[in-house]
């Protein structure tokens, strides 16, 4: 009786969040690999994190945030340590406008590598 009680409520708590986008990261598609901490921030929001791995070490990554009409709002630049892919970024939330906004992340080592989001996350004020 108390598993069933106890898988009910896991039913319900699933059901609760399923329509709750913050408490998801958006995945990237590409060679960089990302995530962002959440695909919707909303007013209490400070910053958006971005973390992830870099296919090459020993070079400089640009990590961009970009409106919808393509524009770069920031830019941060990150130099990774030989043998050390790993990044995160955070952009301040506080200026930017309610809408959608991708990021762009690109290697360059010889060659360019480049990943972005999946789908646009939502800014909401």
């Amino acid at each position: 009786m108390l598993k069933k009680a106890v898988l009910i409520a896991a039913v319900f708590l699933l059901a609760a969040f399923a329509g709750s986008t913050e408490a998801f990261a958006m995945p990237s598609k590409g060679a960089v690999k990302f995530r962002t901490d959440a695909n919707t921030y909303t007013k209490s929001a400070t910053s958006i994190v971005v973390t992830g791995k870099s296919p090459v070490t020993g070079t400089m990554i640009a990590v961009r945030l970009i409106n919808k009409k393509g524009t770069v709002l920031i830019y941060r630049d990150v130099h990774l340590t030989r043998g050390k892919p790993h990044f995160r970024v955070s952009f301040p939330t506080k200026k930017l406008k309610p809408g959608k906004y991708d990021v762009w992340v690109d290697a360059v080592k010889g060659k360019k590598w480049h990943g972005e989001l999946k789908r646009y996350i939502v800014i909401k004020h």
